[in-house]
């Protein structure tokens, strides 16, 4: 499957960033095909009661309220600028954290035929884990991402690449796109654009919006500019420019929790990502079938045609896990709406890896992924 490419930008704090040009605004929204321009109002700004109501919002606790919702800077009509036909029929999600193998870290260099085995297996993408596992875990990891997709970029001919998550922790909106537009140049357009909520720290549903805003500017538009309660942008420099006839496609990745933070997380999916994520734990498969039912809602409420919004499922798979279960549990999530399933290969790694993955592809390729469904 061909997956194409992201761009960079300058970032700050909307207290930092000047009044951004209107008519620049405008023409982004023109040139990414978007009717009706750029929608401003106080809070994206800066000054006034709209700009209080963020920060009030955003410095109180989370278990106190409900998600502030996202307001667009840009309003994505329809199927215009957006790719189409993006699907990943069937995945894998290694962790390089897991690979370390001795204080050198040594062991990352695994995934290089990992991600060959994968690919002559039948997978279409090769995803790495990056900041939720690692929080989770309370480790860190042994290289950057983006370095070790460039490495499985050279090694590898087909499959999409990407980190799920790449999150926004450490990265701004910018520094995301650029290193995927650059990852895009390496692999001949197989990339794929990732982020991640809530992450570390947190983004709350607003934030993240402001975020996908700033990575679908980059990807489409030549120097944009945006301003939001979070983040901006101000006549970002976007080179290198996308490998394929497309920008990168761009993922939002939902490591299921909260279920109301959840629904809004999947809602910025559908208005604003070609690929939406959902994390499933064993069990949680035919929970998907309300969540398919509220993206598709979402995405027809913001006028996206089906090609353009698309539901994947992400299942954990434990070592001791058998063939046959897994199986099982892909059918299931393909029956509750998933367009795809990524396959997560749990850590602990050990040295029956290699036919642990290709297990996995099999039973997954068994269970519906990867057959053209």
């Amino acid at each position: 499957m061909p997956v194409p490419a992201l761009v960079g930008c300058l970032e700050g704090d909307d207290d930092d960033v000047p009044r951004p040009d209107r008519h620049l605004l405008a023409a982004a929204g023109a040139a990414v095909g978007l009717r009706g321009g750029v929608r401003l109002d106080a809070a994206h700004l800066g000054g006034g009661a709209g700009e209080g109501v963020d920060r009030e919002a955003r410095d109180t606790p989370p278990a106190r309220r409900a998600p502030p919702r996202h307001r667009p800077m840009i309003a994505p009509s329809g199927a215009a600028g957006y790719n189409r036909g993006v699907r990943i029929d069937l995945g894998v999600r290694l962790d390089p954290a897991a690979l370390v193998a001795g204080p050198d870290g040594t062991g990352v260099r695994r995934l290089v035929p990992l991600a060959r085995l994968a690919e002559a297996e039948g997978a279409d993408a090769v995803l790495l884990a990056g900041d939720d596992r690692r929080l989770r875990a309370g480790t860190v990891l042994p290289a950057d991402p983006y370095v070790l997709l460039g490495a499985l970029a050279e090694a590898t001919e087909r499959v999409a690449l990407g980190c799920l998550a790449a999150g926004t922790a450490g990265r701004p909106p910018s520094l995301l796109a650029k290193l995927a537009a650059s990852l895009d140049v390496c692999s001949d357009g197989r990339a794929l654009a990732a982020l991640a909520g809530p992450g570390e720290p947190p983004l709350e549903p607003a934030s993240l919006g402001e975020a996908l805003e700033v990575v679908r500017a980059m990807l489409r538009v030549p120097g944009p500019s945006l301003s939001g309660a979070r983040f901006a942008i101000r006549r970002a420099h976007n080179e290198p420019r996308a490998a394929g006839d497309e920008p990168v496609p761009l993922a939002l990745y939902v490591a299921q929790g909260d279920a109301e933070a959840d629904g809004a997380l999947l809602e910025l999916g559908a208005r604003y990502a070609e690929l939406t994520f959902v994390a499933l734990r064993p069990g949680g498969e035919a929970a998907l079938a309300g969540l398919a039912e509220r993206f598709s809602s979402s995405a027809r409420a913001a006028g996206r045609v089906p090609a353009t919004a698309v539901l994947e499922a992400v299942l954990e798979a434990a070592p001791e896990e058998a063939p046959g279960a897994l199986a099982g549990r892909v059918a299931t999530a393909r029956a509750s709406g998933a367009a795809g399933v990524v396959v997560d290969l749990c850590p602990p790694y050990d040295d029956a890896l290699e036919r642990r993955l290709a297990a996995a592809i099999a039973a997954a390729r068994a269970g519906g992924a990867g057959g053209g469904t």
